[in-house]
């Protein structure tokens, strides 16, 4: 069976998991395997994964790589290992100088791009700048990570396009991700005044970093407690999962439609293989705004995503938001009540690993339970009265494991009989490690490792969820390898696994 090997930037990204959801669509529609790595949006990370691929022995090492670059500049010496050891190579919404060069070494491979239409969706994006600021004005422009290919044009499209408007540009650099729209809008905004916003629209380069934007100007205005004149936020992509809604819910104004790429670079693959048909260097895709330019406007008649002092996040509309799902929303209670559930949290559990648990699990339980709230003024009370109630939840559940650990620790190690010596000084000495762990994280680990129970039986039994329980096993068995370490009689038992070794 032919197969895929899919890079994306990262799987928290919108855009990306369309990507991956494309791409899974096509290679079974074509009866292909596929495996699909995220970066993080971390360039050495997706460097090493491309390397590790690579160096897989057939038949493991897949036919073809698609890659949504991080960096590109990280990436030809890679594309050339890629046609040496006679793997495909498609770069999704980037262009590379060096694929014409790897085309001609390498004729018989799948060398080449698929993109969205990079110039154009700038265009698309300074026509929507114009509508939205029809007497002039400026725009600040969250552009991508810097030297990107995808980056540049789409900034030279928007240069074009206001060419002569009126419209001044101000372009800061982001990362593509939420956090780094949320930092460049931070950055630009220590050097201006919210109260002095009239006649501006924030535009980025993707629909995460425009809400991550509009976090930040929402957040400088809370603590400054200044009016904010109004604000337009327009992004790009437009997944029907975020971007569109986000237009749908007025946190955006617009958005730019982008295919996903990664189904049509396999379809081409797929003809290449059939066919014998070289796909074109570069394939182009056309790109759509949302909504449509007739209904962008800045004379109100789509006041979607401006951002005025009436319209700063109140607590009506946090709690629709959060029974609503929306993740904007969760981010922002999350931002605002942290510090106040984590002062609860600390004052009845104290140990820092045990709050940040429990600080998790009330959020968890908030998001989840909102819709029992049905007076917004009474979100704040309700959130603390969650914290709280997590927090006793788990100081009484740590009181049980004291009482429970030392049981089930002596009931489950019980040498075989006939045991050789060693086995029975293993033993020993593992009693002595586990008296060491902390109650909650000792119980958690016998359970997984001496009884065998799954990690979500786990989480019922203690009443906690599976991200807390995950999170006390890896600092046990961390704890555990570092201490039996100590014990000669645990020397061999503790690599690579100690635990799993114990477990047998």
């Amino acid at each position: 069976m032919a197969g895929i090997a899919l890079f994306l930037q990262s799987q928290r990204n919108d855009y990306q998991q369309l990507l991956r959801e494309d791409c899974r669509a096509a290679a079974a529609r074509h009866g292909m395997s596929l495996r699909a790595f995220s970066a993080d949006h971390d360039p050495k990370r997706q460097a090493a994964q491309i390397h590790e691929v690579l160096a897989e022995k057939k038949p493991s090492r897949p036919d073809v790589l698609l890659v949504s670059p991080v960096r590109e500049a990280d990436l030809p010496d890679l594309a050339a290992e890629a046609g040496h050891r006679r793997v495909g190579w498609v770069l999704l919404n980037r262009w590379s100088e060096s694929l014409p060069e790897l085309r001609r070494r390498y004729p018989m491979l799948p060398i080449f791009s698929v993109t969205a239409d990079q110039y154009e969706i700038g265009h698309v994006q300074g026509r929507q700048f114009r509508s939205l600021l029809p007497r002039g004005g400026e725009v600040v422009y969250v552009r991508g990570r810097p030297g990107t290919s995808s980056a540049e044009r789409r900034h030279e499209g928007v240069r074009r396009e206001l060419d002569g408007s009126g419209i001044r540009l101000r372009a800061i650099d982001g990362d593509w991700s939420s956090e780094g729209g949320e930092r460049a809008m931070a950055g630009w905004l220590k050097r201006k005044s919210p109260s002095r916003l009239a006649r501006v629209v924030v535009g980025a380069q993707n629909d995460s970093m425009a809400a991550g934007a509009r976090q930040a100007l929402t957040a400088t205005a809370r603590e400054l407690r200044r009016q904010v004149g109004p604000v337009g936020f327009t992004g790009c992509d437009g997944a029907s999962s975020f971007g569109q809604r986000l237009v749908a819910s007025g946190i955006l104004t617009a958005t730019v439609l982008v295919p996903p790429v990664a189904g049509r670079a396999v379809d081409e693959w797929v003809a290449m293989r059939a066919r014998g048909v070289t796909p074109p260097p570069e394939i182009v895709l056309d790109v759509l705004s949302y909504p449509d330019l007739t209904r962008v406007t800045g004379e109100g008649r789509s006041p979607g995503g401006r951002l005025t002092d009436e319209l700063l996040w109140n607590e009506a509309q946090l709690l629709a938001g959060l029974v609503a799902g929306d993740h904007l929303a969760q981010t922002v209670v999350f931002r605002q009540y942290r510090e106040a559930v984590q002062r609860v949290l600390t004052r009845i559990l104290r140990d820092p690993q045990d709050v940040a648990d429990a600080l998790q699990d009330t959020f968890i339980k908030v998001f989840r339970s909102a819709s029992h709230v049905k007076d917004p003024r009474a979100l704040r009370v309700w959130v603390l009265r969650v914290a709280e109630s997590v927090g006793l939840d788990e100081f009484r559940r740590r009181r049980r494991s004291r009482e429970r650990g030392m049981v089930d620790v002596e009931r489950l190690v019980l040498p075989a009989p006939g045991a050789p010596p060693e086995v029975r000084g293993a033993l020993q000495d593992t009693y002595r490690v586990l008296a060491c762990l902390p109650d909650h994280e000792r119980v958690i680990f016998s359970m997984r490792f001496l009884e065998g129970r799954e990690l979500a039986k786990i989480a019922d039994a203690c009443e906690l969820s599976l991200a807390t329980v995950k999170r006390r096993l890896g600092r046990a068995e961390s704890r555990f390898r570092s201490l039996a370490r100590r014990h000669p009689g645990l020397s061999e038992w503790v690599a690579p696994s100690p635990a799993r070794r114990l477990a047998r």
